[in-house]
């Protein structure tokens, strides 16, 4: 307790230097609160609330913004080191650098009312086809669920709380959703990175689908989750990779794993940071991006 109360005394002491003039001893100042971490974010908070000093303001958010991505970055690290299996949980740390008081509980429990009302219009004795116009129809038309064609760039896009409260999304936000949603019903649906876009494919059984040969997946067809769900053929994606001038080969026609989806995503998201002008959050970005990498 005595520990405790120390460092108490030790956060309220350095509270009242959050107005220091001298830029060399603020970040004495600055760094002692880092290392502190989450424990000072209540006496920042109210710091922050008392005072009408705007660059006390401004240095609280910017202390804020690094504890709170701290808890991220490792979180991150650990989800990578598992082997990011688990894509839902990966979707939620990156959720937090847009939203800090994200309610996990809250996106666990929207996803599964979604999965619910496809689990009832659904059945296993309908066709690959049927049942992604099955599915298209409840997560579409019933939980309007559509592409951001105003704002696609927007960094919030990439956020799944955001998506699952706005119903719209990109093409790789609205395929994460779309996927997990489908493979809690246990059809086989993995994302498929392609240049400027990202599409789902439904796989079959081996010689049931259109590819052949190698270990390529069998893919029946793919799906594009930003455009309500459209199905594409193979050829059909072919000729879209050949007229952005690449060669369709497996390295973007077969699915990718968990991995694979998160670097696609975490590029896009620097890229609409930089476009955004925020270049804080825009190295945040960068910094799990080379966590992916092992870097």
């Amino acid at each position: 307790m005595a520990d405790q109360g120390e460092n108490i005394r030790e956060i309220r002491a350095l509270m009242r230097l959050m107005d220091e003039p001298d830029p060399a001893v603020y970040q004495e100042v600055a760094h002692r609160i880092l290392t502190v971490g989450p424990p000072a974010v209540p006496f920042l908070e109210n710091t922050w609330d008392g005072s009408s000093d705007s660059l006390v303001q401004e240095r609280i958010d910017d202390l804020l913004r690094q504890i709170r991505f701290q808890a991220v970055h490792t979180g991150f690290g650990q989800w990578v080191a598992s082997g990011c299996k688990d894509l839902l949980g990966g979707c939620l740390l990156l959720a937090r650098m847009g939203n800090p008081s994200l309610s996990e509980e809250d996106v666990h429990f929207e996803i599964g009312r979604i999965r619910k009302d496809v689990w009832l219009e659904i059945n296993e004795n309908l066709t690959a086809l049927e049942q992604v116009r099955v599915f298209n129809h409840v997560f579409y038309e019933l939980h309007g669920f559509s592409g951001n064609m105003e704002d696609v760039h927007a960094p919030e896009n990439f956020f799944i709380d955001w998506v699952l409260d706005h119903r719209k999304g990109n093409s790789i936000s609205l395929s994460i959703l779309y996927m997990l949603v489908a493979q809690g019903l246990d059809l086989p649906v993995a994302g498929v990175s392609l240049p400027e876009h990202f599409l789902l494919a439904y796989l079959g059984r081996a010689g049931e689908g259109e590819a052949a040969g190698g270990e390529e997946p069998q893919v029946l067809f793919y799906i594009n989750a930003y455009s309500k769900g459209s199905v594409y053929s193979r050829q059909e994606v072919s000729d879209f990779l050949l007229r952005l001038g690449h060669e369709p080969g497996p390295e973007y026609l077969a699915p990718g794993n968990n991995r694979a989806l998160m670097q696609h995503l975490l590029d896009d998201l620097v890229a609409a940071y930089i476009q955004a002008g925020s270049p804080d959050y825009t190295a945040q970005a960068v910094a799990l991006r080379a966590l992916l990498a092992g870097e």
